[in-house]
């Protein structure tokens, strides 16, 4: 069974509006809105975790700014990772990004809680309930949880 699919252009359209800067991407959270409305559990999981990515400066074209430094609070310098925040279902099998930040080599971990704190919030005003919070044992993880 073949699904049809929108153009990859028809896409790009819709999505060309959607603001996802650096940090709690607000705008994801109403679509998740729409999303809570219609399930039955609404428990889900926020998992976070960092991933190497190569440095340099990249222009996007949508709003004309200039993306490669390090966005953390407290945090400066050119990005060498980009830290991903997730929220996914606990017993229906769904996940959405909901923030993220670049950072560096060096992290303070400190940092994470009031983003884990908005994240939270933001959940449950659309009507999610975060039952669980997932992290890798890497060191700023580790210093979070301290």
């Amino acid at each position: 069974m073949q699904i049809p699919l929108p153009n990859i252009r028809t896409l790009q359209r819709r999505m060309q509006h959607v603001r996802l800067e650096p940090g709690v991407l607000g705008e994801v959270f109403e679509m998740l809105r729409l999303k809570a409305d219609g399930m039955s559990v609404m428990e889900c999981v926020l998992s976070l975790d960092e991933m190497s990515i190569t440095p340099g400066v990249e222009l996007h074209m949508g709003t004309g700014r200039l993306f490669g430094n390090i966005t953390l609070p407290d945090h400066k310098g050119q990005a060498t990772h980009a830290l991903v925040f997730m929220l996914a279902g606990v017993t229906t099998r769904w996940k959405q990004v909901v923030a993220y930040h670049y950072t560096g080599n060096s992290t303070n971990g400190a940092v994470y809680q009031p983003i884990i704190v908005s994240i939270v919030e933001a959940a449950a005003s659309v009507g999610l309930h975060v039952c669980n919070i997932t992290t890798d044992m890497g060191s700023p993880n580790r210093a979070m949880w301290k």
